[in-house]
């Protein structure tokens, strides 16, 4: 996590930021004093620790850290925690920054590709509740940023001289770095800038918060592992926008690099140069858009870096509720926070029920888990997620766990031991590199049709699994200085320049490489499937929430009912006063058309008028369809 900058005069303190930064140094002292007296009295770690967090001072004060702040983030609105995400972060000197839109003509060839994945429009509209709705945006593209040292553009820049004066007459390049852009060239020769090999990234963040700004540390760690180039976007994130969104965001964004636009500054980078790398949701969304490549025809990328991926919104395996204690992630999950006007999601909307997941069907939208121990089944009849309706939550593109994962590029998959999501990556992993042992089941092939007959089509992926012992979750990106975080970061350097041919290194000997790391960073082979708890549930239980995540998630949606009733009664008021002021509005409230086969979620911008950001994307997307 990045502690942000002191605000600008006359600009409101985020409450959540204020917060945040007054409670942050007595905390890391009271660590600091406590770390050495443990060791001192050689105290062993109990059950809520861990020997990682005994070791190293450095792991256990960012752990402390971040667990504060999670835990003060669940006390605070969803719109605190996205605008604490979004404080802007500086790059220092030696990083080359340009800051960019990945324009609408990528967007929409995005649009054509994901329905096409979705199973075409009818599926489209079945699935996500239209092909239109999700397409809405505030900007006129995605917001991304091209990343590189200027020591490694320089180089490019040389060879990109030596290059054209041994093939053409001399060609001045630009001189002032400041003035070169990352992928620009000056012959139509094969220009070695093109070589320089891209990380492709996709922030974490549950889909509902997280910025590049938030991540910029490890981007930074990225583009030096490749010398090389990191092309980081800004995804529409939920509940404003909520799935399908994000991937096709991600999926422009690839479209962009791969297949630029006229005006675009950089020539095409190779498919075999791109590493596709995502942590957590970012991970989850990774996987996502690898499907769509693999079922839409596109070509592949390189590889892909998931860093703890969340794969299973579901919450099926053991480790969501038994590794609480040793990780980073909210206890009571990431939907279960002070209430606001933009989340927990209208239960009204004016739409009537229709045949797609996305309405608001009781029956559809309750989720049930598997028996306790006294046979009784809970029921979730609240949206557990921002980014997708509870009749969502097995799709393949949500939960990629639940789909064929085989015919993907190689993939490294990092798993932190001591994580919640930790059981889910490990069988995720299995599931994609010996897809024939985990059959995929009929109604997930309903839900996503291009899984039909994919058995016979694609072969197991090559993985590439760690499992870090006693880390928690997204270890480089938020460990990145202890000894585990660094053996991580080593990991990523080897593959990413073995997957684009960096460096003449043979192929892995087997398609799957599986390993545990010490705290030490020291590598050994992991113990058989088996042993592994993620791998001893009964396959039918996969995608089916635990009993005791039903529990747990009951218990925190009462605790945190009953401690903000005053604060939800006062936001229903605001709410029904927004809506009186918005009755002049048209029927629906926009003026841009959505035909009647679109039934987007109801938390969505689209469909509201109750707060004030949903009503300037309804004047503006008028505005767009006036101009034509």
């Amino acid at each position: 996590m990045v502690l942000p900058h002191n605000p600008p005069r006359g600009m409101p303190v985020n409450p959540l930021t204020a917060r945040t930064v007054l409670r942050a140094p007595p905390l890391l002292l009271k660590t600091l004093l406590k770390h050495y007296f443990n060791r001192v009295v050689k105290k062993k770690p109990g059950k809520s620790s861990t020997q990682l967090r005994h070791d190293e001072l450095l792991y256990d004060e960012t752990f402390s850290l971040l667990k504060m702040f999670i835990t003060l983030a669940a006390n605070h609105t969803i719109e605190d925690f996205q605008a604490f995400s979004n404080i802007r972060t500086s790059s220092p000197r030696r990083f080359h920054v340009e800051r960019l839109v990945i324009p609408m003509s990528s967007c929409d060839d995005a649009a054509k590709y994901l329905v096409q994945a979705l199973g075409g429009q009818d599926a489209a509209r079945r699935v996500a509740g239209g092909v239109k709705w999700w397409q809405a945006r505030a900007t006129d593209g995605v917001d991304a940023e091209w990343i590189t040292t200027k020591k490694d553009l320089r180089e490019a820049s040389k060879r990109d001289k030596a290059k054209t004066a041994a093939t053409a007459a001399p060609v001045t390049l630009p001189v002032e770095e400041s003035k070169a852009h990352i992928g620009a060239h000056a012959t139509d020769n094969d220009p070695e800038t093109d070589e320089m090999r891209c990380f492709l990234y996709l922030h974490g963040g549950g889909y509902y918060v997280g910025s590049i700004d938030q991540e910029r540390s490890s981007i930074h760690q990225h583009a030096q592992l490749i010398n090389g180039r990191v092309f980081a976007i800004n995804y529409r994130l939920a509940p404003q926008y909520p799935f399908p969104c994000a991937i096709q965001d991600a999926l422009a964004a690839y479209l962009y690099l791969i297949k630029p636009p006229p005006e675009a500054k950089h020539r095409a980078v190779k498919p075999s140069h791109i590493i596709l790398t995502g942590d957590s949701a970012g991970g989850g969304l990774s996987l996502a858009l690898l499907q769509v490549l693999r079922d839409g025809g596109l070509p592949l990328p390189a590889g892909a870096v998931l860093v703890s991926p969340w794969c299973d919104l579901n919450h099926s395996f053991p480790s969501v509720t038994t590794n609480t204690d040793t990780d980073i992630l909210p206890k009571y999950g990431l939907s279960i926070s002070k209430p606001s006007s933009l989340w927990p999601p209208p239960l009204h909307v004016p739409w009537t029920a229709a045949d797609t997941l996305t309405a608001q069907d009781p029956e559809l939208q309750t989720i049930r888990s598997r028996p306790n121990n006294s046979g009784e089944v809970l029921k979730i009849e609240w949206q557990m997620h921002p980014y997708a309706q509870n009749s969502l939550l097995r799709h393949p593109l949500i939960s990629p766990v639940m789909s064929y994962l085989g015919g993907l590029p190689p993939l490294l998959i990092i798993a932190s031991g001591k994580e919640v999501l930790c059981d889910e990556i490990v069988y995720t992993a299995h599931k994609a590199a010996e897809p024939e042992k985990h059959s995929v089941r009929e109604e997930v092939r309903r839900l996503y049709p291009a899984l039909d007959g994919i058995e016979t089509r694609y072969e197991g992926t090559e993985v590439h699994l760690q499992v870090y012992d006693d880390a928690a979750h997204t270890l480089p990106t938020q460990f990145e200085g202890t000894t585990p975080g660094k053996a991580a970061y080593d990991a990523i350097r080897s593959f990413a320049r073995r997957v684009t041919g960096m460096e003449a290194t043979a192929h892995a000997s087997s398609t799957f490489t599986r390993e545990r790391v010490s705290v030490k960073g020291v590598v050994s082979p992991l113990e058989p499937a088996s042993d592994l708890d993620a791998m001893k549930m009964s396959p039918d239980f996969v995608g089916v929430m635990s009993a005791a995540a039903a529990e747990r998630f009951t218990e925190g949606h009462k605790l945190f009912k009953e401690k903000f009733s005053h604060t939800a009664k006062a936001i229903e008021r605001h709410r029904m006063e927004n809506l009186r002021r918005a009755e002049n509005y048209e029927e629906k409230g926009w003026a841009w058309p959505l035909d009647e086969g679109e039934v987007p979620p109801p938390g969505c911008n689209v469909v509201r008028r109750d707060i004030e950001e949903a009503r300037r994307l309804t004047k503006q997307m008028a505005q767009r369809v006036i101009k034509g």
